[in-house]
């Protein structure tokens, strides 16, 4: 028997980008970080899987030997699909983040939620859009018209 059931998203009291970047008066690191997308720390299923692509734009790119260099879209592509990176940063300070991608799949964007330190810091990263692309495209996190800083 049970008393009282209760299911609810536990993230619904989500601020939005420009009340998350208020709570920070840090300066802006300009420094680069480059995690490679075939190398994740951890991926939420074992059929997510890393692939080669021939395609100079992509890296690492080898025209001799095939070398894993992008993560593979048609096994990354359930809902719920997770890969997660594990990096450090050197100084404190907001940072940006791009993403090089590419999404040909279907007409419609695509969305992933996004998390830092296992969590969506603000709204925006709930449901982030990543547009059709006929080409790699390197994507600075923002709503269009600022770039988001963490």
């Amino acid at each position: 028997l049970l008393g009282q059931v209760k299911i609810q998203n536990k993230q619904n009291n989500l601020i939005h980008y420009d009340d998350y970047v208020k709570k920070y008066s840090l300066q802006t690191i300009h420094s680069l970080i480059t995690l490679e997308a075939e190398n994740y720390t951890y991926k939420s299923r074992q059929s997510i899987t890393a692939k080669y692509r021939r395609d100079s734009s992509a890296y690492p790119y080898s025209y001799k030997q095939k070398v894993l260099n992008v993560l593979d879209g048609d096994t990354f592509s359930q809902t719920g699909d997770r890969i997660t990176y594990r990096f450090t940063v050197e100084e404190t300070g907001l940072y940006q983040i791009a993403l090089k991608y590419y999404h040909t799949n279907r007409d419609l964007p695509s969305y992933r939620r996004i998390l830092i330190d296992g969590e969506v810091l603000f709204k925006e990263l709930t449901h982030y859009p990543f547009s059709k692309t006929s080409r790699w495209k390197n994507e600075v996190l923002g709503d269009g018209t600022n770039h988001f800083q963490f």
